[in-house]
């Protein structure tokens, strides 16, 4: 998505459409990892959740975050960041995830195998649902 409308013809004559501004669900997979892995990663992350909120339906919208396993300090740092931005996180969720408000509906990664208990997780994933 780069924005814009339709009568936006930048791009070498090829018009943009315009997406929702608001979204149920934000997948990360590798954008924290790879914000993580540079220095000074704290001022990035940080807008970068919370324009990521911006668009979150409110009540609903949840951000799934699917990292490697994540410090404690990690954590720390992004609860911080959800109460400011009205995010309210879940770590080391265990697959399938449910929807919320939904007890009968599943979502699962094919890409991702169910974790078991005696095994030591290759993935974290954290959610984090928006409350204001």
């Amino acid at each position: 998505y780069f924005g814009g409308n339709d009568d936006d013809d930048d791009a070498g004559g090829v018009a943009t459409t315009t997406m929702p501004r608001q979204f149920d669900t934000i997948i990360d997979k590798g954008l924290t990892d790879a914000i993580l892995c540079s220095e000074g990663w704290d001022g990035p992350l940080e807008r970068m959740i919370l324009e990521a909120t911006e668009t979150l339906v409110v009540g609903t919208g949840q951000y799934v975050l699917i990292s490697y396993p994540l410090p404690r300090s990690t954590k720390e740092f992004l609860v911080e960041v959800g109460e400011t931005a009205g995010l309210e996180w879940e770590f080391d969720v265990r697959l399938p995830l449910r929807p919320p408000n939904s007890a009968n509906r599943h979502v699962v990664s094919s890409e991702i195998p169910e974790q078991t208990t005696t095994s030591t997780p290759r993935v974290s994933i954290a959610l984090a649902t928006r409350t204001r």
